[in-house]
């Protein structure tokens, strides 16, 4: 009796390997995380630089939820240019001091996508092996992804599995989850893409049936209503406020050659984007073009005298309509470079000249990792004559091989990599945001906190963090009247001869920077503190009601610029030496 416990206790270990597996990694990096906040490397580029200090700071003053109010940043902003409070990513902050919320929100991630493989498993591929859906999923939550999308990201999956069920069969269930969808993702970013295929499969499906596809157009209308509520701010400002927005006034390099959009497709098809990094070449990609090459090839031998089956077929399978979407995501992500495109969009829809087209790639992750669950899947399915051992080996090392790719991959995106292979030039999160150091500074000049200030040498994010009210800062939605305004200051500098941001910020202009070429604002321990000239309008900053410079670097035209140097200020704590001016 005691042996066939013990075989059965062993075997149901052996059904759920997978847990076990992910379980290991897990807790192994949650403990590193939680016993070594001090050392602990979080990506900067577009995740340290951008909104955990807004979070922080709608925290520190109560505005989170707050409504008709002017928030802290970029000399004073409406409350409703900065994120939804209704997001998952947002309320991990407002209710958790932000280290923790940026590890929560990684955990929700991970969980978000290992339910949502489960799902596809469950509803699409019609799965029996529950442990590989485990380990796409996992591995699919820590790709390298634009981290403050990656909730949205990893929420992907489960929401592609209930539309595709919801297509077929609608319930209660169904519709909960649905109507909750906007709160993992920002409409902008994946929202109005979601909302276009939805769309475009109800005109499909309508077409096939021959009758309105209306499962599909409820999908539709209820995931709309669940970005409505979610974004309410954001249509608020669209639709009431009418406020122009910076992103007008946008403009990208774009191409008019052939030649570069077929080489961009080509690039973002093998290699994907840095913002959404999936890491399918080499292996992933040979899988999936291999065995869509052999269904095609089978399709056409079992169908050789019927070409209308064999178009049925073709255009009916999973994994070649999942390819056939990668390849149209790859399409418009080049011509959204293309002069051409955007001289038509501009002047058809001028609203849209700042949009980003190219943003459909963000789903390509999600295919390119679906097409290989359903691939092993099939594999799974295959009778080796009682040999499931061999199987689950195979996927066990296979897995294996895909983790290991996450810690070696060259993306400033990917956290295990930043931990993995440190840098004597990187930052901590504590280093970079340096709270002992600019307490410090608070406490010393008995800081005002309506007091404005602009920050040389370094991102805005760290003066931010900490409580100093900027007027410079890194967003994505902005009036179009405060870019204006922060030019005239930095116009000197803008507009002289040879300037190497000039372009960058009033073509773009989401990073509102003291830009100075003589000093960059990259966060290293160690830079050049040779002093600068700083180029701005003095009498415009201080009409903005700024009266600190907060720099990395002494400035050296202070008198001319009628500055008084405050102090030189460190701490043991951080890297950083910090020359404070007053205005």
């Amino acid at each position: 009796m005691e042996n066939i416990k013990k075989y059965l206790s062993i075997n149901k270990i052996g059904k759920y390997w997978s847990i076990i597996f992910v379980g290991m990694i897990f807790a192994f990096f949650g403990l590193y995380i939680l016993l070594n906040e001090n050392n602990v490397i979080i990506p900067m580029h577009d995740n340290l630089d951008i909104y955990i200090d807004v979070y922080k700071v709608l925290k520190d003053n109560n505005l989170f939820f707050k409504h008709n109010v002017i928030a802290p940043f970029l000399g004073g902003i409406d409350r409703d240019f900065l994120p939804s409070e209704l997001k998952i990513y947002s309320l991990c902050y407002a209710l958790f001091r932000p280290y923790v919320a940026y590890h929560l929100a990684y955990l929700f991630r991970i969980l978000l996508s290992i339910i949502g493989f489960i799902f596809c498993n469950k509803y699409i591929v019609k799965g029996k092996n529950i442990n590989l859906a485990i380990l796409i999923g996992f591995i699919y939550a820590l790709l390298p992804y634009y981290p403050h999308q990656a909730i949205g990201f990893a929420s992907l999956p489960l929401l592609f599995a209930v539309c595709y069920s919801s297509f077929v069969k609608l319930d209660l269930k169904k519709i909960i989850v649905l109507l909750c969808s906007g709160f993992a993702f920002d409409f902008v970013f994946h929202g109005i893409f979601i909302c276009g295929y939805i769309l475009f499969f109800f005109i499909v499906l309508s077409i096939i049936n021959k009758r309105i596809h209306f499962n599909s157009l409820i999908t539709l209308i209820i995931i709309i209503i669940s970005f409505l509520i979610e974004e309410y701010r954001l249509f608020g400002l669209l639709l009431l406020k009418k406020i122009p927005l910076h992103r007008i006034e946008q403009v990208g390099t774009y191409s008019k050659s052939i030649k570069n959009l077929y080489m961009s497709f080509n690039e973002v098809f093998r290699f994907g984007h840095y913002h959404s990094g999936d890491i399918h070449y080499l292996i992933i990609y040979l899988i999936v073009i291999f065995a869509v090459a052999y269904i095609l090839v089978d399709i056409v031998v079992r169908n050789n005298k019927n070409f209308i089956d064999v178009v049925k077929k073709i255009f009916t399978n999973p994994l070649i309509i999942t390819l056939l979407f990668i390849l149209f995501n790859c399409f418009i992500y080049a011509l959204d470079s293309n002069f051409y495109f955007k001289q038509i969009v501009s002047a058809l829809f001028k609203s849209l000249r700042g949009f980003q087209f190219a943003r459909t790639l963000w789903f390509n992750p999600l295919l390119w990792y679906f097409a290989l669950f359903y691939i092993l899947s099939k594999i799974l399915q295959f009778d080796l004559n009682g040999i499931d051992n061999i199987k689950n080996a195979s996927i066990f090392l296979f897995s294996i091989y895909l983790v290991t790719r996450l810690f070696i991959y060259p993306n400033s995106y990917n956290e295990i990599q930043c931990n993995l292979f440190k840098n004597q030039n990187n930052l901590t999160f504590c280093e970079y945001y340096s709270e002992s150091l600019f307490n410090k500074i608070k406490k010393d000049i008995n800081y005002n906190k309506n007091d404005k200030c602009l920050c040389l040498g370094m991102h805005p994010s760290i003066a931010i963090y900490n409580g100093f009210y900027c007027l410079d800062g890194y967003f994505n939605i902005m009036p179009l009247s405060i870019k204006h305004n922060f030019r005239k200051i930095i116009a000197p500098s803008l507009d002289a001869e040879g300037s190497k941001y000039k372009k960058y910020f009033d073509d773009w202009g989401n990073r509102v920077y003291t830009f100075c070429d003589d000093v960059g604002y990259a966060p290293v321990k160690i830079i050049d503190e040779t002093p600068v000239e700083l180029r701005i309008n003095s009498i415009e900053f201080k009409n903005a009601g700024g009266k600190y410079i907060v720099s990395r670097v002494p400035i050296k035209n202070t008198e001319y610029l009628k500055l008084n140097f405050v102090k030189k200020y460190s701490d043991e704590t951080s890297p950083y030496n910090i020359y404070l001016y007053e205005n």
